[in-house]
């Protein structure tokens, strides 16, 4: 039996993970004036495997969930429906990383790449 709130857990994830992308540049925001070009390139990039970490997690959560299931029919369709669902996040995911990390970028290096 499901979880009430398990049908939305799955977006939670992606959520948090999508809002790692915004941690390193607000981390920087305390040292902008100080920290090289580089080092802010740093910072911008460093969470976005982060982001991919916590996605991860919640595949594989799922897809434990997904084979404790005693039907190996209903087992395999579950699992090749999950694999289904997180291709289309990663989908979302890397294009929002990508625009994020451009315009993090283009912004703290003074709209000049």
């Amino acid at each position: 039996m499901e979880r009430p709130n398990s049908r939305y857990e799955g977006y939670w994830y992606l959520a948090i993970a999508v809002l790692a992308i915004s941690l390193g540049p607000v981390l920087l925001a305390f040292r902008a004036s100080s920290a090289s070009s580089s080092e802010k390139l740093i910072y911008i990039t460093l969470f976005v495997p982060l982001g991919l970490f916590v996605i991860l997690i919640n595949y594989m959560r799922e897809k434990t969930q997904a084979l404790t299931e005693s039907n190996s029919n209903v087992q395999q369709d579950l699992v090749a429906r999950l694999n289904k669902k997180y291709r289309k996040y990663l989908l979302f995911y890397i294009p929002i990383t990508i625009i994020c990390v451009s315009l993090y970028a283009w912004i703290l290096l003074g709209g000049k790449f």
